[in-house]
């Protein structure tokens, strides 16, 4: 019986339980157990159960068996070593996927019986997300395949209620920023249906690069309250060089008038008029923290979105985005927020028994003598033979050719017999690499004889320097350079520096992917709305609140002028005083108008506007 039979076969109070989530564990588990029974034993999209896991892990030992034993392993065994690894974890072997150096995350293979509360967890951490944000979150922690994840979407209640339908529109000219704090957008978000107390509006202030988003409650839409929360955004990260408001260019201007009374310093230009449409971003911002919100409300049980804001500004700068293909806070800092203990490899058993600080020391030391000391007997056998076949070579050899340094006469020649031992051969060549190096590098008068790391702060030999920085800096506090070899004395970056380069890096790529999402969507918009000249006719929707119930829902109107992708359209009943977006108006070539249109400036309520 699989896994997924098994899991099938729970208890009523177990079912009690899963009918207050969001999810049905019993229609998830029988919808997943539908999928896998169309599938054959050799098909890719087989299932993981703890059976077949604990197989592949003994054939994995099998297999590490038969490398010393020189027995020649079966072609499962070898399949299974070159994809899969073993790995520890609180007296627990656990399958991981094989990875290609250390760097690589630890990706665990987890039972079907387990997908459940896995997606689960990611999903509500995630403030119910969609599926891109759920596999980004748990591609570097356990591979979870992802019709798992849409099996399990299909069935989230509180994701099906905030649905929403397709809409079409059209891209005049999408806003691309280069840098961190280029372009901020603000906009206030309407709760005076359901206030929380004395609060009744959130505001909400967004990067346009990195996508990094704060939420603010406010008591009203007053411009100086909204400029005092602003205010205290700016003093935290600093202040755009332009100011974006779908508000009104007058409220924007009200604003800054309050910000500049504050902080006269400040300077902040007060960007121009944009129709919705490209205030897109932030108005797509708005959608998911409602929805985040309002998932919030529902798993704590609680009425209280001024403090529920704060959990989907996290939720939401802590998800992936995939304008930017990254999460706004790696593309604001360089990498993705921690949780604490949470967001290491540790087991939730182990990370409960922690309380004080030296409960973890005393587990970290204790987890790496075990791994040294497991180290140090898988690498005993080759240290050993390769420590003897140095020292028989170095016995071989009567004299030490020492021309390349200098003040030889200050050296004594070494000549080691056949019969030295391994240790004092390693001393020998020590001594005489400290002899040379102080030779070729006298020591200075008046110089500190004690240099430190600038990152831990502890002792340090001197040899290796940041590149970039030019300060001292420990070989484990840094990294090394492409250009440039490990070992002593090497070149390398220092963690600070890295940090620095890492956090450009990421905001240039996050400035190729929005350039590349604004191409595609211009694209997209100019192969579905066709470009129009001046003198074509065309069809204009009458707005509701214009038109009676027995009037025409479309008037017929010619091209006038043509400006920034925006059209001047006259009717016969009178010239259209807006100007009109592409998706507004419908070329119809059956329909003439003659060129006498009368000089009336009609005012419709355009509702896409």
């Amino acid at each position: 019986m699989s896994d997924v039979e098994n899991a099938e076969s729970k208890t009523g109070e177990d079912s009690e339980v899963n009918s207050r989530k969001f999810v049905d564990e019993v229609k998830f588990t029988t919808e997943l157990r539908k999928f896998y029974s169309g599938h054959d034993q050799n098909s890719k999209k087989t299932e993981w159960t703890e059976e077949k896991i604990k197989n592949v892990i003994k054939m994995i030992e099998d297999f590490n068996k038969a490398k010393v034993l020189g027995r020649r392993p079966t072609d499962k065994e070898y399949y299974h070593a070159k994809k899969y690894d073993i790995m520890t974890f609180s007296d627990e072997k656990v399958l991981i996927v094989k990875r290609k150096s250390q760097q690589d995350p630890v990706v665990q293979i987890v039972p079907s019986s387990q997908y459940y509360q896995r997606i689960l967890d990611t999903h509500v951490a995630t403030g119910h997300g969609r599926r891109d944000k759920i596999i980004y979150a748990l591609k570097d922690k356990y591979m979870v395949p992802v019709f798992a994840i849409n099996i399990f979407l299909q069935l989230c209640k509180t994701c099906l209620s905030k649905k929403s339908f397709p809409k079409t529109g059209i891209v005049v000219k999408p806003l691309i920023s280069d840098d961190f704090n280029r372009r901020g957008q603000v906009d206030l978000v309407d709760f005076q249906s359901s206030p929380d107390g004395e609060y009744k509006w959130m505001l909400q202030y967004q990067d346009h690069l990195t996508k990094f988003c704060f939420l603010r409650p406010l008591k009203s839409k007053e411009a100086k309250e909204v400029a005092i929360e602003i205010l205290k955004i700016f003093l935290e990260v600093g202040c755009p060089n332009i100011l974006q408001s779908d508000n009104g260019r007058e409220f924007t201007a009200s604003v800054l008038k309050e910000i500049v009374s504050l902080w006269p310093a400040c300077k902040i230009v007060n960007g121009r008029p944009r129709y919705p449409q490209s205030q897109g971003s932030v108005e797509r911002s708005n959608q998911d923290v409602k929805n985040m919100i309002r998932a919030w409300m529902v798993d704590n049980n609680s009425n209280n979105w001024s403090i529920g804001c704060y959990f989907a500004q996290f939720q939401k700068n802590s998800s992936y985005h995939s304008t930017i293909a990254r999460t706004p806070f790696k593309a604001l800092f360089g990498d993705d927020p921690r949780c604490g203990l949470t967001s290491t490899h540790l087991s939730k058993n182990v990370i409960s028994q922690f309380e004080m600080e030296e409960d973890l020391e005393t587990f970290l030391e204790t987890t790496n003598d075990n791994e040294h000391k497991t180290v140090n007997d898988d690498e005993n056998i080759t240290s050993y033979q390769e420590n003897l076949c140095k020292t028989r070579d170095i016995a071989t050899e009567s004299i030490i050719m020492t021309e390349s340094i200098t003040e030889t006469e200050r050296v004594k020649v070494l000549v080691v017999g056949s019969e030295s031992t391994v240790a004092n051969t390693n001393h020998i060549l020590h001594d005489f690499d400290v002899i040379a190096h102080e030779i070729e590098n006298p020591k200075i008068v008046g110089e500190s004889d004690t240099l430190f790391c600038h990152i831990c702060n502890q002792e340090s030999s001197g040899a290796h320097t940041c590149i970039k920085c030019k300060r001292i800096t420990h070989g484990i506090c840094g990294n090394s350079t492409e250009n440039n070899d490990e070992g002593y004395g090497s070149q390398l970056i220092c963690n600070l520096c890295a940090n620095e380069i890492n956090i450009l890096r990421e905001r240039k790529d996050s400035h190729l992917n929005l350039k590349r999402a604004a191409e595609k969507m211009t694209a997209h918009s100019s192969k579905k709305f066709k470009n129009i000249d001046v003198g074509a006719t065309v069809l204009v929707e009458v707005p509701k609140v214009d038109r009676g119930p027995l009037d025409s829902k479309n008037v017929v109107g010619k091209v006038l002028e043509k400006r920034n992708e925006l059209y001047k359209v006259g009717t016969s009943f009178g010239v259209i005083n807006d100007w009109l977006p592409r998706n507004a108006v419908l070329p119809t070539p059956e329909e003439i108008l003659t060129d006498d249109l009368p000089e009336v400036r009609l005012l419709f309520l355009l509702l896409y506007l």
